[in-house]
Parts: C-alpha cells; sequence; structure tokens
C-alpha cells in the first residue's frame, strides 16, 4: 500500500549528447495485480528529459527467476547460493552481504588517491552445477556525485561553455570528461585461472547513488566446482554493496517490451504526456518537484514473469549559486588532461565531507511546498 524506492534511470547521461538507455531491476516488490503502478519524480534541481520509461517482463518457470547483465542479456537462473567466506581489507565481511537487506558493505575512499583500489575475496563451498553467474546488488556512494558537482563548481559561469564543447566537439570532449570515469572504473569481477593468477571475466558499472540495482555476470563455462574463488576489485569507497551470490544459469531470455497505457498528473488523466512517452519523437520534461503516475498492463499470468524498467533520455543538472564561487579554469583543465592527478588533489577534500554525505544528499530532496 506504498511506494518503493527502485531505480534511477539514465544517471550518467548529463547533456543531450550523453542521452541512454538504462534498464534496472524491479527487485525489491512483487505485483499483486496486472494493473502496474509507478510513480515517476523529479526530486532534484534538475531538468529531466525522458524519451520513454516502460516495463520489461521475462517470463520464468517456476523455481527459477531473471537477472540482467551488463551488456543488457537477460538470463535465467535458478540454485542460489550465497558466499561461505568474504574477506576485505577490514576482515571477514559475510555478514553485510548474504541477503538482499539494504545492509550494504562500503568502505572510505583513500586519503591520497580517490582512484585507488581494494579486493573483496569470496569463498563458496557448494557451488551450483553447470554454468554459474555471480549476481552482485550494489549502488554507488556519492564520491560521483561529489566529483561532478565539484567540477561543475569549477567550471563555474562558463559551465554553459564547457557543456557546450561536449555536444559540439562530441568524441573528443567526451571521451576527456568520461576518463575520469574510467579511472574510477566499475566493479570487477575476476577468477583464478589454472597457474593462479587473478583475470578479469566481466566489469559492473552503473552511475547513481540511489537506488540499489541487481546485476548479473556470466561466469566463464567448466570452472571447477568446490570451494569456488571470485574476486571483486573496486574502488574503496565508490561501492555500497547489498548482497553477492552464485547461481546455475540456464538460458538467455527475450523480454516483452510494455508501454504506459494511462498517465496521471495531480490525479487527473494526461493523454498528452502519455503521448510524449509513447512516441519516439516526443519527450516528457520534467521540472523539480513534478511527479507522475504511471499505469502498465500486465499479463495476465504477471506472477510468472520478472520486472524490469526501461528508460530513456538525458538530464540537465542546474547551477547553484554557492558552487559559483569555486570558480577554476585550471582545475577544468587538470580533469581534462590530467585526470590522473586531477583524483589525487581532490582525495583530501572529499575527505573533510566524506562522513556527512549521505545525510546531506537525502536531505537536499526537492519537494514542491
Amino acid at each position: 500500500n506504498d511506494f518503493v524506492l527502485q531505480a534511477e534511470g539514465f544517471s550518467s547521461s548529463v547533456v543531450p549528447s550523453l542521452e541512454d538507455q538504462d534498464v534496472d531491476a524491479i527487485s525489491k516488490v512483487k505485483p499483486y495485480s496486472s494493473d502496474l503502478l509507478v510513480k515517476v519524480t523529479n526530486e532534484a534541481f534538475e531538468t529531466h528529459v525522458i524519451r520513454s520509461a516502460n516495463i520489461l517482463a521475462l517470463p520464468h518457470r517456476t523455481g527459477t527467476t531473471v537477472f540482467s547483465t551488463p551488456e543488457g542479456e537477460f538470463w535465467e537462473a535458478f540454485n542460489i547460493q550465497q558466499p561461505a567466506v568474504c574477506e576485505g581489507p577490514e576482515g571477514d565481511c559475510i555478514c553485510e552481504l548474504l541477503t538482499f537487506d539494504g545492509i550494504e558493505r562500503f568502505s572510505a575512499t583513500d586519503s591520497f588517491n580517490l582512484a585507488n583500489t581494494e579486493i573483496l575475496e569470496f569463498t563458496f563451498d557448494n557451488a551450483p552445477k553447470g554454468r554459474k553467474g555471480l549476481i552482485v546488488s550494489f549502488r554507488q556512494s556519492l564520491l560521483t556525485t561529489f566529483l561532478f558537482y565539484q567540477s561543475l563548481s569549477y567550471m563555474g559561469n562558463n559551465v554553459g561553455y564547457w557543456l557546450s564543447q561536449m555536444e559540439r566537439l562530441n568524441n573528443n570532449m567526451q571521451e576527456k570528461i568520461k576518463f575520469v570515469g574510467s579511472l574510477l572504473g566499475g566493479i570487477q569481477v575476476q577468477i583464478q585461472s589454472d597457474d593462479g593468477e587473478w583475470k578479469s571475466v566481466g566489469e559492473i558499472s552503473e552511475t547513481g547513488p540511489i537506488a540499489t540495482d541487481v546485476k548479473l555476470i556470466p561466469l566463464p563455462e567448466h570452472l571447477s566446482d568446490n570451494p569456488l574463488k571470485v574476486r571483486l576489485k573496486l574502488v574503496k569507497g565508490l561501492w555500497r554493496i547489498d548482497h553477492v551470490a552464485l547461481s546455475q544459469i540456464v538460458c538467455t531470455i527475450e523480454p516483452i517490451r510494455i508501454e504506459p497505457t494511462k498517465v496521471f498528473n495531480n490525479g487527473n488523466e494526461d493523454k498528452k504526456i502519455l503521448d510524449q512517452l509513447i512516441d519516439p519523437n516526443k519527450t516528457l520534461v520534467t521540472l523539480p518537484g513534478d511527479e507522475y503516475q504511471i499505469y502498465y498492463k500486465l499479463p495476465d499470468n504477471y506472477s510468472e514473469y520478472e520486472l524490469f524498467i526501461e528508460s530513456q533520455g538525458y538530464y540537465l543538472e542546474w547551477m547553484r549559486n554557492e558552487w559559483l564561487v569555486d570558480e577554476n579554469p585550471l582545475r577544468v583543465k587538470q580533469m581534462l588532461f590530467n585526470p590522473n592527478q586531477y583524483l589525487k588533489d581532490l582525495a583530501p577534500q572529499f575527505k573533510e565531507i566524506e562522513a556527512e554525505m549521505e545525510e546531506s544528499f537525502w536531505s537536499s530532496r526537492y519537494v514542491i511546498p
């Protein structure tokens, strides 16, 4: 009888040329009828441009579930096993990772370099037979939010110029800006080869600190069954991990795409907004405080489907007056041309506010008075 925070869409699409599609699992709730209601809100000082917001329905057999991969595939899985051991830099951290319950394992960033990494090593004593997949439930910390806001602050009054350069010089400028993100990277999944070396077999990366997502990394075939060791290599302080498990994966499944059937704005049905969401040549533009209720009609046997939200669009961050005092063109150039040093120089600055950022971020949600 209430709403559950479930997904945030296209969080890395910060200018029109970065418009992208995002798929998030609906993993915390199950529908109780074929009428699914999704509330879409804009609770930040941002302009959201939404091209589409669809539901993906994946049929699965009794006793199995469906997970998405970072590459956009959907795998049917069963026989999910929890790790027996998890060792991190702090020692045993298994308790936080056994169940998908909102209790997350996370660490503080490095004091001297925001790109320094750490290792989590898992041991599965009862690894399922057949081909396996690693399931990870995760979200980002506020490190990337800090870096984005601070970069905009350094751009200051010239933020429009810099962002327009991303649009006009598309590939060149975008690649330079994306390189900062590539230095941070995602969550690398590693397995041990026969010669004892740890090798990456996949990577999970999803921008955004708001909602926990769930992804599956298919592991190579013909792995030894027991015990099976898996590593996660990740930047310190960047990821909040809720759950890690191992499953047997069966086959890929094609989704059924379900478009909205109705949209309500302030309690009134709005066919114009519905048209904006289902016509690929139109977009729904939302401003701070906007809220829409979107209805979808699921198949009659809705309980036999796993559901995902597929959204596409981009957003524009609003500048704040307090950011303008930090305008610093040299820092912008450092970000673009010497990003390794940029992440080192900003480390002490982030450490000063790291402990309070979560509370500050969540208390800044914008709601119309």
